[in-house]
């Protein structure tokens, strides 16, 4: 594992695309999915990342099969992104860049939304010791999505203070 170069971005953004695409496939409309995709993995969108905190790649002889994009801020972590090329699964390169994420902050609790139903990250993030914690109304380019937090770390304190923080 090491962090993204330049050179990696159409790795990652191959990688990325991919990845939502069968993620998503059944929860969003196409449309909304090429929409993300355009916000997220341009060469410019992904440039912009890369330059604005690190991205994770995990390679392996000498190809890139994944990568996660995680924003410490200060009071958590946020996975903003982690995927893994789908015929490069269950090899660990998903486990190790959430212990590298976790070692950024080690003292802060780390966060993902994921979409309801996305059972593939919603199985893999709780193998990893996440537990889910509240749910989040949004939307994706005029699509109505439930999104629900998930936690690791001071957890639960941490998602009773923030709830507690929105209602009082």
């Amino acid at each position: 594992m090491s962090l993204a170069k330049r050179d990696d971005l159409a790795s990652i953004s191959s990688i990325g695309s991919a990845a939502m695409r069968e993620a998503y496939e059944t929860l969003l409309r196409p449309a909304t999915i090429e929409s993300l995709l355009e916000v997220a993995y341009t060469p410019a969108a992904l440039e912009k990342r890369w330059e604005d905190h690190p991205i994770l790649i995990v390679t392996e002889g000498g190809t890139a099969i994944a990568f996660a994009d995680a924003i410490v801020e200060t009071d958590r972590i946020v996975i903003a992104a982690i995927h893994t090329r789908p015929n490069a699964r269950r090899r660990g390169a998903g486990t190790q860049l959430i212990a590298r994420i976790r070692q950024l902050a080690e003292r802060l609790p780390t966060t993902v939304d994921l979409i309801l139903g996305n059972t593939l990250g919603e199985s893999f993030f709780e193998r990893r010791g996440f537990v889910p914690g509240e749910s989040l109304e949004v939307s994706f380019f005029g699509e109505p999505v439930v999104e629900r937090r998930w936690y690791r770390g001071a957890l639960l304190e941490f998602g009773a203070a923030e709830e507690a923080s929105l209602s009082g």
